[in-house]
């Protein structure tokens, strides 16, 4: 409004001073002036006033010429009809008549035309439309140049060799080689196993262990120390995988619909308070440490010889007032309670103790002749273990025997691997449930993962390294014993320990020999498998080609090269050796050790290992190839070069 005001004072200014410079026109009278007066300037709505009285003639009647002032202040309202002033102006004023005429142009009867975006857009509608598009246009080429270079700069300085300094790692699986035990990699990591098992074993702390690492289900090598490989010890939480096992063949006979049902469907008994949801616990829950419940029973009336000497009925009684720390699902959070809430309602489905029916059902049929709950009876077939000086006692487990109440031996332990790294079945129990089992149900942020019911961890091979390999292992921890049960899946490695130790402790043993042995498998592996190949007469794919086809980041001719031995692709940003093959006119990428900066990191995750590269035939059979074509290597598919002569 100010905005208005202004521009209304600087046009009446200019009006007055162009009647002031044209003093010799006369005014014609106002239609409202009164006859007695002398002419005047009069706006009769109240807005402005202004008159000049008969002094402004002289004697004679010529008009004087007149000295004209704007009123200042208040004189007049702000909003003056800018119309009105225009039509009084012009009646008096030729030369003012004609400056308003140019502030009168958008008028229609008297009113203003709006002036809005609306209106320019509906007369301006077809350039304001080409102008958009055109930005646009602009804005996204631009847009797609900019990241299709980064992407190119950054593929680019990988490639060169300015990151990766050494070859990437590739898994490895586990495939039958002769006579494994004689190969240069298992027998140097039998001597530093045994040579870093010696540093650390006193007779003190730890007291007697056993350890055997299995490959593909046969031994490749086996350690103890004041025990034998059939001596008993207490697994204490290794017992834990049992219950899981029970639960799946369950499942699998129709006893329980689903992993995911909720428990209380099953055993009514079964409630508690859980303040931050409606979630209830499921089975998955329960076998997976995700049930919320607290990691403790309460058991509160354990002896000396019973952990936990309490009925189903008073435990559940008891578990109805516990509030969960977490509601289902969540997170990981250990619970011996949630196991022996998983081995009791599993029981009750069977009419029989979870221990008989895991006994009948999968430790009889697995032949682990020297496993079993009945753990007070065979106390004094477990190695001594003695802390701060006293005897440990052996315990029963009472209610909680599902969450760890078993004893076994390394022989036992090796025929359990058997089933987990696929080289023994066992009725009721698939192959695909097994994978299942070896699958993280949560991973943490540090890439470590919890399973159902195994911990899952990625392996250090050498010093500050890492080696994408993850082991599968569940610890078994009680007052004077340790035990550890490991698999590397892909390689069919089983590594277990049991020690007699003041901790309970077996990961002192285990860490450092898994480490050691799944690097020699590792090398062994690579070594007697993807050799490079340098195909019969290399130089028939020597030369430059050019792209044939829609692939629109190349730009520039490709070309393969001969170097020390080994043909290579290069083809703009990528730089990868290409092997002989079977075919003699099919190549194909791949990861070999020998060549220094392979960027096989690079070729992993574009997904080019082990890409096949098909070459047209020539005419004559020595004659340089003409072309050749790839499959799955641009988002284009199909994309083929032909050579330049």
């Amino acid at each position: 409004m100010e905005e208005d005001d202004e521009t209304r004072d600087k046009l009446l200014t200019s009006v007055v001073h162009m009647m002031e410079s044209n003093g010799t026109a006369h005014p014609h009278p106002h239609p409202h002036q009164d006859s007695k007066t002398n002419p005047a300037f009069h706006f009769t709505n109240g807005d402005m006033t202004m008159s000049e009285s008969n002094k402004n003639f002289n004697n004679n009647g010529v008009h004087k010429p007149r000295k004209f002032s704007l009123p200042t202040g208040n004189s007049y309202p702000a909003k003056a009809p800018l119309d009105r002033m225009a039509s009084v102006a012009s009646s008096q004023f030729t030369t003012a008549n004609s400056v308003l005429r140019l502030v009168s142009d958008d008028r229609v009867d008297g009113h203003t035309k709006p002036k809005t975006w609306f209106a320019f857009c509906k007369r301006k509608w077809p350039w304001i439309l080409l102008y958009f598009s055109v930005v646009g246009i602009i804005v996204a080429l631009t847009t797609m140049y900019v990241l299709e270079k980064r992407n190119n700069d950054f593929t680019a300085t990988i490639m060169k060799g300015k990151e990766i300094k050494e070859p990437c790692f590739e898994r490895e699986y586990a495939r039958y080689i002769p006579n494994v035990k004689r190969e240069a990699e298992i027998i140097k990591a039998i001597i530093k196993s045994k040579l870093l098992i010696n540093r650390q074993f006193d007779g003190k702390t730890t007291q007697a262990y056993t350890i055997k690492v299995n490959y593909m289900g046969k031994e490749i090598w086996s350690d103890k120390e004041n025990a034998n490989f059939s001596s008993k010890f207490p697994i204490a939480s290794l017992t834990k995988i049992f219950p899981v096992l029970m639960l799946h063949m369950l499942i699998a006979d129709g006893t329980i619909k689903s992993i995911d049902d909720d428990v209380t469907k099953y055993e009514p008994l079964f409630d508690y308070k859980n303040p931050f949801n409606r979630k209830r616990i499921t089975f998955r829950h329960l076998a997976c440490m995700m049930s919320g419940l607290p990691r403790e029973a309460p058991c509160l009336n354990f002896t000396i010889t019973n952990f936990c000497p309490i009925s189903d009925e008073e435990m559940y009684k008891r578990v109805r007032n516990i509030t969960l720390s977490t509601h289902p699902g969540h997170i990981p959070a250990y619970s011996n309670l949630a196991f022996g809430i998983l081995g009791s309602v599993l029981e009750r489905l069977k009419n029989t103790t979870s221990s008989q029916w895991i006994m009948d059902n999968i430790i009889n049929p697995l032949n682990m002749t020297e496993t079993g709950f009945d753990i007070l009876e065979r106390r004094r077939e477990f190695p001594e273990s003695i802390v701060d000086g006293k005897l440990v006692d052996i315990v029963n487990w009472g209610w909680l025997t599902p969450t760890g109440g078993l004893y076994s031996s390394s022989n036992d332990l090796a025929k359990l691997g058997l089933l987990f790294t696929g080289n023994k079945t066992l009725p009721g129990l698939s192959k695909e449930t097994i994978q299942r089992m070896l699958t993280p149900e949560y991973i943490w942020a540090d890439g470590e993962a919890q399973g159902c019911p195994f911990e899952i961890n990625k392996v250090d091979t050498e010093l500050k390294k890492k080696i994408d390999y993850l082991v599968y292992s569940k610890d078994g921890s009680i007052f004077g014993y340790g035990a550890k049960f490991s698999i590397v899946r892909e390689l069919q490695l089983n590594i277990n320990v049991l020690a007699a130790h003041v901790d309970g402790s077996t990961n002192h043993i285990w860490y450092d020999v898994t480490k050691i042995f799944v690097k020699a498998f590792d090398d062994l592996l690579k070594r007697k498998g993807d050799n490079y190949r340098l195909p019969a007469n290399p130089e028939r794919f020597i030369g430059s080609y050019k792209l044939t086809s829609y692939w629109p980041i190349i730009k520039s001719p490709c070309n393969i090269t001969l170097e020390d031995g080994m043909l290579f692709l290069n083809l703009e940003w990528m730089k990868a050796p290409l092997t002989g093959t079977d075919n003699p006119l099919m190549l194909k990428t791949g990861n070999y050790q020998k060549l220094v900066n392979n960027h096989a990191c690079v070729l992993l995750g574009l997904g080019l290992l082990r890409m096949e590269f098909h070459f047209d035939p020539a005419i004559d059979a020595n004659d340089s190839l003409p072309g050749f074509y790839v499959n799955g290597i641009s988002f284009y598919g199909y994309v083929s070069f032909e050579r330049i002569k």
